[in-house]
């Protein structure tokens, strides 16, 4: 699903989530080894899963929201397995 225009819409969705979660978002006082900025992104990367990808029957595979100069956005996803 990388490459085509729906899932570049897809792209952006995710990574505007990501960023508007990451801010917003409020830990508990002790957040452990990985520091509070780790526990902020961690938690907006499974909010995010939740509401933009699940809802369109998927679950995340890789995904990368850089704006490096040298490296692209990536997504990828997977259909959402059945019990």
């Amino acid at each position: 699903m990388v490459g085509t225009h729906k899932s570049n819409k897809l792209i952006d969705k995710f990574c505007r989530c990501i960023k508007a979660v990451k801010t917003t978002v409020r830990l508990r006082k002790n957040p452990g080894r990985g520091g509070r900025s780790s526990a902020a992104e961690s938690a907006a990367f499974g909010i995010c899963t939740k509401s933009v990808l699940q809802t369109r029957k998927k679950t995340l595979f890789k995904a990368r929201c850089s704006h490096r100069k040298n490296q692209r956005r990536l997504l990828k996803v997977q259909s959402l397995k059945k019990k």
